[in-house]
């Protein structure tokens, strides 16, 4: 940038830019995570509602309450909300805690409290307002779904540590060639690892869910790691 306000981080990030829109939480909450078993009948589906009135562009990122042991989930959209996934006949669910972002400016207007910070872009819209929870980018990693092996995040501790959940999530059907109502999804997935101290995007599979699961075959993933405040 070349004029304004900008703030960078211990690690080089840019937290705030007054040229760009900075992520704020929207919503947030505690949910459980989904599993689709062999048999429909068998399938343990937990709903997680978008706001009413939520941009089409929100940022769902994600962790597992628990932080201890390891962990593998993504993302599957739906109309009007998403659920968190675990792999494919897990037959278990754990608590997850989510945040739903939007940029500052699609945030509902705050009030002017006398104290804080505001960020504005130089056609008026709000960049950045400290009266909002916002993101704090520690780690971005660009994957290539198809790729063998991806970045991982290992720093001395990912303790409250969220990772975006967006993106490529399912990349793939099996047996291959398979239509969008069938089978199995192959599925681009998060694996938070406390044991290790590692957050890394991995491959599982998973049961399709009345065939809402867009592919999006080998692309480019953006996964950033960061924490709210």
């Amino acid at each position: 940038m070349s004029y304004g306000f900008l703030a960078i981080n211990e690690s080089g990030f840019t937290q705030i830019d007054g040229t760009y829109d900075n992520l704020s939480v929207l919503a947030s909450g505690t949910g459980t995570t989904s599993y689709a078993s062999s048999q429909p009948s068998g399938n343990v589906l937990n709903l997680i509602s978008l706001p009413s009135g939520s941009p089409s562009d929100v940022a769902i990122f994600a962790k597992p309450s628990s932080e201890s042991g390891a962990y593998v989930f993504f993302l599957y959209v739906v109309s009007g909300g998403f659920y968190i996934m675990t792999p494919m006949n897990s037959n278990s669910t754990v608590s997850v805690d989510y945040k739903i972002c939007v940029r500052s400016r699609d945030m509902p207007s705050s009030p002017n409290v006398g104290y804080g910070l505001k960020v504005y872009k130089n056609n008026g819209e709000e960049a950045y307002s400290s009266n909002n929870e916002n993101f704090k980018c520690l780690f971005v990693a660009s994957d290539n779904t198809s790729a063998g092996s991806q970045a991982s995040y290992s720093p001395v501790s990912i303790s409250s540590c969220f990772r975006l959940m967006n993106g490529s999530n399912i990349v793939g059907y099996f047996p291959t060639g398979s239509s969008q109502g069938q089978i199995i999804l192959v599925a681009y997935a998060q694996k938070f690892d406390y044991t290790n101290n590692e957050i890394v995007a991995t491959t599982t599979y998973a049961r399709i869910l009345g065939g809402q699961g867009v592919l999006s075959s080998n692309q480019i993933k953006t996964n950033l790691v960061g924490k709210f405040a």
